[in-house]
This record gives C-alpha cells, structure tokens and sequence, in this order.
C-alpha cells in the first residue's frame, strides 16, 4: 500500500494543513478477524475492489484498500523500529505487564514494548478513522468499536478444513499444517491481547462466517450486501 502509506505519512509527520477524516463521525471501516487457514485477506482484496466500483458509479470520494501487515510496518516506522522487533514483542509471551511498565518509566534508551504496542493500536486507530480501509487482524474490531460507521466480520473454519488449506496454500504436511494452524491461533490470540487488553468475543462482530462453506467470490458479496444494509457508505 504504497500510496496509502505514504499519504499517511505527509499527513501524520509532515503537511497538516489537510484534516483527513471527519473526526466527529470517522469512518467508514470494516474489519477481519481470521482463524488461521482462512483467507480473509482475499476477501479484503475483492471487497476493496467491489467497493471501489460501486463508489465510482456512484461519485463518491475516496478509495478503498485492505491493510494487514502494513501496520506493523507503519509502527515500525514511527518507532525507528526493524518490523522484525516489533511483531517479537507483540508474540512474546514471557514478557509481564510489569516489566512493560518498568521498562517504560526507566528512561532506557531503547524502545519499550508498552510503546510499541500502543503505537500500534495508535496507527491502527488513525486509519480506520480517516476512512475507507479493510483492517485485517491485529484485533480491529476491538480497536474500532467506537467507529458508527463500522462493520465488524469474523472468519472460521472447521480445523481439519483450515489444515487441509494451509497444506494445499504452503505444500506442508498433514503433521506440520495441523501444528502451523493450531500455533498460529494461538499466537492471534496473544498478539491480540497484547494490543488491546482484551480477548474477542463473538457478540463484538456484525457477522461470522464459515470459511468452509462459501467461495471467497461468495463471502465478497455477502460482506458487501450487510455494507450496504447497515448504511455506513456517505449517500
């Protein structure tokens, strides 16, 4: 997301003539939350573009794209920070709150993981209010949940199904995809407490779906009619 990104940039650290967003109605933004195995970010990437097309015929400002690991990347930038470092210390589960704090208020000169993951959540929370984005994991629906103009969608699958996705996506063994799948959940899991404080919970979506029951083609449409019913787009 190049353009998107360095957009953001000149806005946040440079030229801020320009108020990007509406701040007493930010938005609109939708957000992913996955199990691993389901291809959310496809989702992303058809919707954006369905979304595109539908503003085009209608006149309607801005363009819509999917962000996913380009917050990390967007953080790291902010913090001076290898992206490497940053994603350690929000899968890093030996770390307490307390040595995040004490590190924090040490005066140490390097960057606190407190920092890091509030950085986070901040860059996360910038995007989604300025409008137009697809936030794929890292706990968006929690993040943006005092965003009106939302819509909040969470993907899961049967386990064996998930498995048998990462083995025909990566060409991994039944053994080793069964391992990558379950390891991976748990790991969104923390990462995402990490950055919020919370857990999610299924009464925080708008919608979930099986993954393993619809095309992405399938799930693309259906995002997209419950967009247009909860009435988030400008008229």
């Amino acid at each position: 997301m190049p353009d998107l990104l360095s957009e953001y940039m000149m806005q946040r650290f440079g030229d801020k003539r320009e108020i990007i967003g509406n701040k007493a109605d930010p938005g609109p933004v939708i957000t992913f939350s996955r199990e691993t195995g389901c291809n959310a970010s496809g989702v992303a990437h058809d919707l954006a573009i369905k979304l595109n097309e539908y503003g085009l015929q209608r006149g309607l400002k801005g363009g819509w794209q999917f962000i996913n690991r380009e917050i990390l990347e967007k953080s790291a930038d902010k913090l001076h920070l290898d992206p490497t470092h940053i994603k350690k210390v929000l899968t890093d589960k030996d770390r307490g709150v307390m040595d995040e704090v004490v590190e924090a208020l040490s005066g140490k000169r390097h960057m606190s993981d407190l920092k890091i993951k509030k950085t986070t959540q901040e860059v996360l929370k910038e995007f989604a209010e300025r409008g137009n984005v697809i936030l794929v994991g890292r706990g968006g629906v929690i993040a943006c949940r005092h965003i009106r103009r939302s819509v909040h969608v969470r993907f899961e699958a049967p386990l064996d199904w998930r498995v048998n996705e990462i083995m025909n996506r990566f060409g991994y063994d039944k053994k080793f995809a069964r391992e990558f799948v379950i390891k991976s959940d748990k790991e969104r899991e923390h990462t995402i407490g990490c950055l919020t404080g919370e857990k999610t919970c299924n009464t925080l979506f708008d919608l979930i779906i099986n993954s393993s029951r619809f095309t992405t083609r399938q799930m693309t449409d259906i995002i997209f009619q419950l967009v247009l019913v909860k009435e988030i787009l400008p008229v």
